[in-house]
Protein backbone atom coordinates (compact mmCIF):
# COMPACT_ATOMS: atom_id res chain seq x y z
CA UNK A 1 0.00 0.00 0.00
CA UNK A 2 2.85 2.50 0.76
CA UNK A 3 5.18 1.19 -2.13
CA UNK A 4 4.21 4.78 -3.69
CA UNK A 5 6.61 6.24 -0.59
CA UNK A 6 9.94 4.94 -2.19
CA UNK A 7 9.36 6.64 -5.37
CA UNK A 8 10.38 10.13 -3.57
CA UNK A 9 13.42 8.92 -2.11
CA UNK A 10 16.66 8.33 -3.97
CA UNK A 11 19.44 6.04 -2.90
CA UNK A 12 22.75 7.33 -2.35
CA UNK A 13 25.50 7.72 -0.58
CA UNK A 14 25.61 9.66 2.37
CA UNK A 15 27.20 13.16 2.10
CA UNK A 16 29.93 13.77 4.23
CA UNK A 17 28.04 17.07 5.56
CA UNK A 18 25.21 15.27 6.99
CA UNK A 19 27.05 14.47 10.13
CA UNK A 20 28.39 17.33 11.05
CA UNK A 21 25.46 19.01 11.29
CA UNK A 22 23.42 16.18 12.81
CA UNK A 23 26.67 16.49 15.20
CA UNK A 24 26.23 20.13 15.38
CA UNK A 25 22.47 20.60 15.66
CA UNK A 26 22.35 17.57 18.50
CA UNK A 27 24.70 19.62 20.38
CA UNK A 28 22.51 22.86 19.76
CA UNK A 29 19.52 20.69 21.07
CA UNK A 30 21.40 19.51 24.23
CA UNK A 31 21.98 23.79 24.66
CA UNK A 32 18.31 24.77 24.00
CA UNK A 33 17.30 21.55 26.59
CA UNK A 34 19.94 23.22 29.01
CA UNK A 35 18.47 26.53 28.57
CA UNK A 36 14.62 25.30 28.94
CA UNK A 37 15.32 23.82 31.98
CA UNK A 38 17.11 26.55 33.81
CA UNK A 39 15.30 29.52 32.62
CA UNK A 40 12.79 31.10 35.02
CA UNK A 41 8.73 29.86 34.26
CA UNK A 42 7.36 31.67 31.56
CA UNK A 43 7.85 32.69 27.91
CA UNK A 44 11.47 31.84 27.84
CA UNK A 45 10.81 28.19 29.60
CA UNK A 46 8.20 27.55 27.21
CA UNK A 47 9.55 29.14 23.98
CA UNK A 48 12.93 27.55 24.34
CA UNK A 49 11.48 24.22 25.14
CA UNK A 50 9.30 24.76 21.57
CA UNK A 51 12.50 24.98 19.65
CA UNK A 52 14.13 22.09 21.11
CA UNK A 53 11.22 20.05 20.18
CA UNK A 54 11.88 21.45 16.73
CA UNK A 55 15.27 20.45 16.45
CA UNK A 56 14.90 17.04 18.01
CA UNK A 57 12.25 16.15 15.59
CA UNK A 58 14.66 17.62 12.70
CA UNK A 59 17.46 15.64 13.67
CA UNK A 60 15.45 12.19 13.97
CA UNK A 61 14.03 12.93 10.46
CA UNK A 62 17.71 13.12 9.19
CA UNK A 63 18.54 10.11 11.17
CA UNK A 64 15.46 8.69 9.89
CA UNK A 65 16.85 9.64 6.02
CA UNK A 66 20.57 7.92 6.43
CA UNK A 67 19.58 4.86 8.35
CA UNK A 68 18.15 2.58 5.58
CA UNK A 69 15.34 1.39 6.52
CA UNK A 70 12.16 -0.15 4.32
CA UNK A 71 9.62 2.28 4.13
CA UNK A 72 7.05 -0.48 5.32
CA UNK A 73 9.40 -0.99 8.44
CA UNK A 74 8.80 3.12 9.17
CA UNK A 75 4.97 2.60 8.44
CA UNK A 76 4.05 -0.41 9.50
CA UNK A 77 2.65 0.54 12.97
CA UNK A 78 -0.14 2.76 11.26
CA UNK A 79 -1.32 -0.10 9.35
CA UNK A 80 -1.21 -2.55 12.14
CA UNK A 81 -4.14 -0.62 13.53
CA UNK A 82 -6.48 -0.07 10.43
CA UNK A 83 -6.20 -4.22 10.58
CA UNK A 84 -6.78 -4.50 14.25
CA UNK A 85 -10.03 -2.80 14.05
CA UNK A 86 -11.02 -4.70 10.60
CA UNK A 87 -10.34 -7.98 12.52
CA UNK A 88 -12.79 -6.72 15.42
CA UNK A 89 -15.64 -6.50 13.24
CA UNK A 90 -15.41 -2.65 13.55
CA UNK A 91 -16.47 -0.55 10.34
CA UNK A 92 -16.40 2.63 9.45
CA UNK A 93 -14.00 5.17 7.28
CA UNK A 94 -10.99 4.10 8.43
CA UNK A 95 -11.47 0.54 8.30
CA UNK A 96 -9.79 -1.70 5.73
CA UNK A 97 -8.68 -5.27 5.12
CA UNK A 98 -4.89 -6.29 4.93
CA UNK A 99 -6.08 -7.17 1.40
CA UNK A 100 -6.97 -3.69 0.65
CA UNK A 101 -4.48 -2.20 1.87
CA UNK A 102 -1.40 -5.09 -0.31
CA UNK A 103 -3.80 -4.41 -3.37
CA UNK A 104 -4.06 -0.36 -3.46
CA UNK A 105 -7.67 -0.71 -3.68
CA UNK A 106 -9.52 2.76 -2.77
CA UNK A 107 -12.45 3.26 -0.58
CA UNK A 108 -14.80 3.51 -3.50
CA UNK A 109 -13.88 0.36 -5.10
CA UNK A 110 -14.54 -1.24 -1.64
CA UNK A 111 -17.92 0.25 -1.12
CA UNK A 112 -16.52 2.67 1.97
CA UNK A 113 -16.81 6.01 0.18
Amino acid sequence: HLKYLGSYFRKRSMNLLVPIAVTLSTAAAVVLIWAAATAPAGFEAISYTLVATLLVLAVVEHWFMVVPLPTEALWSWGLASRSSKSLAGQSGPATATKRDCQTNTTRAEVGLA
